[in-house]
């Protein structure tokens, strides 16, 4: 079956654990900043939530294979996760992050070297200050299953492809990257609202 362990963190440290095997589900929620987890104890998970995550907490070894949730995030939320550098050494490493119910004012950045990311909007609608994409992303797609909006910094420094999807909203407001670039958004069929970042773009 699927094991599910729950970790809350109520101090402003590292959540330091022994090995924790067979467990597939990490469920992880800090109330105070700087509650940093570390991945690396963890063999067989295979989904890690951020759950109602507060302040600068980051995750530290995230395996590529691990479906990353970020949830509820409050207003405070600044929050990086990173993936096990020996998971994405290949050519067409592929991340999919879920965002669900992220408050005004939280942010988010997943760094490794990936070449292809999902940012999956799903639940409630999210709305964030900052979502950053590792510099080695050249196709992203947003699939909105809820109503996403990035307010001050969305970064994709690299992309030569975006793909929106959904029924939901998405408004980008911060202009796209200035790379030749080619936007898709036939397949979405909510509000869809972006800056060219100039340069050789398709949309």
């Amino acid at each position: 079956g699927v094991d599910t362990i729950t970790i809350t963190n109520t101090e402003a440290a590292v959540a330091n654990l022994a090995n924790v095997s067979n467990v597939e589900e990490v469920i992880y929620r800090s109330t105070a900043g700087s509650a940093t987890l570390d991945l690396a104890n963890f063999d067989g998970a295979t989904s890690l939530t951020m759950d109602r995550t507060v302040g600068a907490t980051d995750v530290s070894n995230v395996g590529l294979a691990t479906v990353l949730n970020i949830t509820d995030g409050g207003a405070t939320q600044n929050t990086t996760a990173t993936y096990l550098a020996s998971d994405v050494t290949g050519s067409s490493d592929a991340g999919v992050v879920n965002l669900d119910g992220m408050a005004d004012g939280s942010e988010f950045t997943l760094v490794g070297a990936i070449e292809s990311l999902t940012w999956n909007a799903t639940g409630d609608a999210s709305r964030l200050d900052v979502l950053e994409a590792p510099g080695t992303v050249t196709s992203l797609t947003i699939a909105a299953g809820a109503d996403l909006r990035v307010d001050d910094t969305f970064t994709a420094a690299a992309i030569t492809s975006l793909t929106v999807t959904g029924a939901g909203d998405v408004t980008l407001t911060p202009a796209l990257a200035s790379t030749a670039l080619t936007v898709d958004a036939s397949a979405a069929t909510g509000a869809v609202a972006f800056t060219s970042g100039g340069g050789n773009q398709t949309i």
